[in-house]
């Protein structure tokens, strides 16, 4: 498994500053077949900016600033065969990848059924993650907040128990 080290915030649309670069728009579909402590998920992106469709089975574990993930990139028809093995509804969202002067690239996930937008940026460690002043227009940090983890959004959805 690889190591992602990355923190997230709220986000009120509204306050983000015009103008930015834009590097693309995702449109993403995410369902799980496991979620737990260890978590499976199936996603399927469309770039809204190329049309590109692409497929994956990520498997996460772990939560906070510092986790493991493997993500494997699979067939259409595998996707379709395990979403629908699923049983359930999946996470919608559009996500934003944006790049700032100050700040870097960072990503703004806007989730459909749950009216709510979170920013997320990656870091190349740990220590330059703490570190990281984000603007005021950020938003409240929920890096450590389960509330806000996509799986707890994805449990919330399909009326499942924590």
């Amino acid at each position: 498994m690889d190591t992602k080290i990355a923190r997230k915030w709220l986000c009120n649309w509204e306050s983000v500053p015009k103008g930015m670069n834009l590097q693309d728009c995702l449109s993403i579909i995410q369902n799980y077949l496991m979620a737990s402590d260890m978590e499976v998920r199936i996603l399927k992106q469309t770039s809204l900016k190329t049309g590109e469709e692409k497929f994956f089975v990520s498997i996460r574990s772990e939560m906070g600033l510092v986790r493991q993930e493997t993500e494997v990139e699979i067939a259409e028809g595998t996707f379709e065969w395990l979403y629908a093995i699923t049983g359930t509804n999946a996470l919608l969202k559009d996500r934003f990848v944006i790049q700032e002067e100050t700040v870097g690239e960072f990503n703004v996930d806007m989730y459909y059924d749950q009216k709510l937008n979170i920013i997320g940026k990656e870091f190349p460690d740990a220590e330059t993650a703490k570190q990281f002043i984000p603007p005021a227009w950020f938003g409240e940090e929920v890096t450590d907040n389960s509330k806000f983890k996509a799986q707890s959004l994805w449990k919330e959805l399909n009326g499942v128990e924590f």
